[in-house]
């Protein structure tokens, strides 16, 4: 799929780049100057790189779908769903702050299947950069990994209002 509009980049990107993992075009889909609003460790195109390789080589069978797009000006909202089977472990060298509970852990070769919203910044014809907002926490339940909350204390109890 070929095309220059902003909302046909970002749809590329999710389903040439992150799907397939071929990354041989990134350079015409990303700035070198890309900053990840999100994860800040997420810089340039080697960063992208980086970031799709990791994921990739924890869930190899990876696909994104582009549910929905919105486009207006340099700007595209795109919310996404992805699935893929755990076969190995996410590194925790990607970069992801926000997935630290998902880093690491060793593959359990269950399913998951993920919705996401993106918005992304266009200059260019190339996305330099991108706030990307998912639920980690909806990855681990799906994992069978889900972290374990400190119990209470026994008879804690909360500050009464008026004392605080």
């Amino acid at each position: 799929m070929q095309g220059t509009d902003n909302a046909t980049i970002v749809r590329r990107f999710y389903t040439e780049l992150w799907s397939t993992g071929k990354l041989d075009g990134i350079e015409g889909l990303i700035a070198s100057d890309f900053v990840d609003r999100v994860n800040p460790g997420i810089r340039g195109i080697a960063g992208v790189k980086q970031l799709i390789t990791g994921f990739r080589a924890a869930f190899p069978d990876l696909v994104f779908t582009v549910d929905e797009l919105i486009s207006q000006g340099d700007a595209v909202v795109a919310r996404f769903t992805c699935t893929g089977t755990h076969r190995g472990v996410l590194a925790a060298s990607t970069g992801l702050e926000a997935l630290q509970g998902v880093q690491g852990v060793p593959p359990t070769g269950k399913q998951v299947k993920l919705t996401a919203i993106g918005i992304h910044h266009l200059a260019d014809g190339k996305i330099k950069d991108a706030y990307v907002v998912s639920d980690p926490l909806q990855m681990l339940r799906q994992l069978g990994v889900t972290p374990m909350m400190a119990p209470a204390a026994v008879g804690a109890t909360a500050p009464h209002p008026s004392t605080m």
